[in-house]
């Protein structure tokens, strides 16, 4: 009965993903029938006292720590989730209403529940959401009895005794109050790891170890020139005004680049919610760093269009608008998700001390919030912007309906990648291509191995970027032994910045993954606290027949058995057996 349960809510899922891309407006009713000012409310107005005691508690607000949180609680746990912001639902709920699917084949488990949703919230067969929806739906999965939740949160620490967790200390940006919480078990669901980092779990951190786990996708990864500068006086100009340029790196030459590659950082951007409704909108603003910035922009406009001569914007048949700089998705009521495009210009690199302390990161993002609220206005009014970007960009603002509280500016960015787990085991693109199917596997992933620029260079005139090529995955198996320390307190599990490599997490990154590692990061808390509070390899097996009942990943060759046969061999599968194949280096499209 679970398998037909399964096939049934696939192939709902095909249906939502693949047929119309029409994007209706927003009913009022569904706000409404979802009873969204209810949630949000409930969730606003939560908070924990200090010296509370819970079977399962959670860092992290994102799509993997509500999945965790509602996953628990249906064990019949007591269980507390943080938020680093004001809301629920992490990247989603801050702007990434075009979220990245990968294969419909691969969002099970409460990965299809929340597309499911959306669907049913906006009556339509698309998957796009606007941000405060996506809140309004994490906000519902939270609304129960046994889950408390508290907002705006900074881990201070974290007190490890006999090899266990045993409480998180924090405080809330609002109040420099320290809450102490107790529990029996501990997920890291943030997107930066620092709920490892405060336990003494070892991890890794941005591109160090890019070349170590013998992947031949790595070699494809170069260094990228975007222009080169001529003029003496240009080259010696441009030196100084890129310096002052957040994400560019000062350098002598580009020569060994191999090794400069392994000094980037994770990649990030804000996704930005834009309209040109007159009635919703806020003007893009210049802050007061325009004119620090200014020079440096105004040579790359300059230079960078000299080699890519796009003339007019791209326009897709679901209505997102591409040009070099932008990927503007179209999502319902005349509202866009801004994301960076070819050029990657406004993918930005996070700083070190970013990670190193947390007090300090909400001046990091004032900065680079600023630097990015310039770039939009100076778009749109700089005369040497190409009329390509210029055209592209014009009439359009922030959603005033959205993030209310910051001006419709996002709470958090969208941080591709933090502190990566050292876990039991380790994920790599061997495993992705080729050894796809995992004893203890309790995920799926399928999407693209798409790793973003970590470093962007001026050096003697020459403005560059590393660059790798976007290669298709198959369907393949997460283990659950990559969301377990290897070392470090036993009663903890990662189900964001699980054991994976650089190259690996790449494809692993995108949130129907961390959904579903969610999931079973919430059921295997809530087995441990059952016991010794323990998250053992031993417990894979019991997770795996939990998935099974929650109608979730039942595994990938369970999956292939639903695929006509040349959808079968496109996922990596034979045709007639269902047996995994190698799967080459294949371009993604």
């Amino acid at each position: 009965m679970a398998g037909k349960l399964r096939i049934s809510i696939l192939a709902a899922l095909t249906a939502v993903v693949l047929s119309s891309t029409n994007l209706p407006a927003q009913a009022e009713s569904s706000w409404e029938t979802f009873s969204c000012d209810k949630r949000l409310a409930k969730v606003s107005n939560s908070t924990v006292a200090s010296n509370s005691d819970f079977d399962v508690v959670i860092y992290g607000g994102t799509p993997s720590g509500v999945a965790a949180a509602t996953t628990a609680a249906n064990q019949g746990k007591k269980v507390l989730i943080l938020s680093e912001s004001s809301l629920f639902g992490g990247s989603i709920s801050n702007g990434l209403s075009a979220t990245d699917i990968g294969s419909t084949y691969a969002n099970v488990g409460l990965a299809s529940e929340f597309l499911n949703q959306v669907r049913n919230y906006y009556h339509t067969s698309d998957f796009r959401t606007e941000p405060k929806v996506a809140e309004c739906i994490f906000a519902g999965w939270l609304y129960k009895k046994n889950i408390t939740t508290d907002t705006n949160t900074i881990l201070d620490s974290a007190t490890v005794a006999k090899s266990k967790i045993t409480d998180l200390n924090f405080h809330t940006s609002n109040s420099p109050d320290s809450i102490k919480v107790t529990g029996k078990t501990f997920i890291d669901a943030s997107y930066a790891g620092d709920l490892m980092f405060e336990a003494g779990v070892k991890t890794r951190l941005g591109m160090s170890d890019y070349y170590d786990y013998k992947e031949s996708v790595t070699s494809y990864r170069k260094s990228n020139v975007q222009f080169t500068l001529k003029n003496p006086e240009e080259i010696a100009q441009g030196k100084i005004d890129f310096a002052k340029l957040p994400q560019v790196t000062i350098a002598n030459s580009l020569s060994n680049y191999k090794a400069k590659i392994q000094t980037g950082m994770p990649s990030f951007t804000y996704r930005l919610c834009v309209t040109k409704n007159a009635a919703n909108l806020i003007p893009f603003t210049k802050t007061d760093d325009l004119e620090t910035y200014a020079p440096a922009w105004r040579t790359w406009m300059k230079n960078y269009y000299g080699y890519n001569i796009q003339k007019q914007a791209e326009v897709k048949s679901n209505g997102t608008v591409l040009t070099q700089l932008w990927r503007m998705s179209k999502i319902p009521n005349d509202k866009y998700d801004l994301n960076a495009y070819f050029s990657s210009f406004t993918n930005l690199t996070m700083r070190k001390e970013y990670f190193q302390n947390t007090s300090g990161r909400a001046a990091i993002l004032a900065e680079y919030s600023s630097y990015l609220q310039s770039f939009l206005w100076f778009v749109q009014n700089d005369p040497s912007v190409p009329k390509l970007e210029k055209d592209t960009l014009k009439g359009f603002g922030l959603c005033a309906d959205e993030f209310k509280t910051t001006n419709g500016w996002p709470e958090l960015p969208y941080l591709r990648e933090g502190r990566r787990l050292i876990g039991k085991s380790t994920l790599t693109t061997n495993d992705i291509l080729k050894n796809r199917m995992k004893a203890d596997s309790i995920a799926v992933g399928a999407y693209p191995l798409d790793s973003k620029p970590t470093l962007f260079v001026y050096a003697n005139g020459n403005y560059a970027r590393d660059r790798g090529v976007m290669f298709r995955s198959p369907l393949y198996e997460i283990p659950f032994s990559a969301m377990i320390p290897n070392q470090g307190p036993k009663n903890l599990i990662v189900s964001v910045g699980i054991s994976a490599s650089p190259a690996a997490f790449a494809s692993i990154r995108m949130e129907p993954q961390f959904l579903q590692l969610g999931q079973a990061a919430g059921l295997a808390a809530a087995l441990a606290a059952d016991g010794n509070g323990a998250i053992t390899q031993s417990l894979a097996g019991s997770v795996q027949l939990g998935l099974i009942q929650a109608r979730g990943f039942t595994g990938i060759t369970a999956i292939c058995l639903k695929m006509n046969g040349s959808m079968r061999n496109y996922w990596g599968f034979n045709e007639t057996t269902c047996n995994t194949k190698n799967f080459g280096l294949i371009i993604a499209n």
